[in-house]
Formats: C-alpha cells, structure tokens, sequence
C-alpha cells in the first residue's frame, strides 16, 4: 500500500493509460522510494520496469540491450 503518493500515483496513472507505448523515467535523490512506488504501482498491471544503475551512456545501453534479450 502506498501512503503520501497520491500526485505521484495520479501522474503515474495519466501515463500508463495512454493508448500508445511509451518510456517514462523515473528519477530523484535516493533513498525516496521510487523503486518502491513503481513495484507497488505496476503490481497488477502488464508491464515492466528496468531500473538503471550509475554508468556510463554506452555501458547503459549495453545492459538494458542485454535486458531486453533476456526477456
């Protein structure tokens, strides 16, 4: 259950309700509960979430390629 992110659940809701496919980043300080609000956002809803990490532009592509295979 999430407590406090009704603005954000809403913006997350505009969103994902659109008709065509679409990438939305998700960022900020850490240690705010963004992976905790998308987990709890996505949990009944088709779909998938891909959390980055600090790297550099090509090595961040290279992994998320890699992800995307693996799906």
């Amino acid at each position: 259950m999430i407590i406090g992110r009704n603005s954000e659940i809403k913006q997350l809701s505009t969103y994902y309700d659109r008709d065509k496919s679409q990438i939305l980043v998700l960022y900020g300080e850490k240690y705010v509960g963004k992976t905790s609000l998308i987990k709890e956002f996505m949990v009944d809803k088709p779909g998938f979430y891909y959390c980055a990490f600090p790297a550099a532009e090509r090595e961040q592509k290279y992994r998320f390629g890699l992800w995307l295979a693996s799906l």
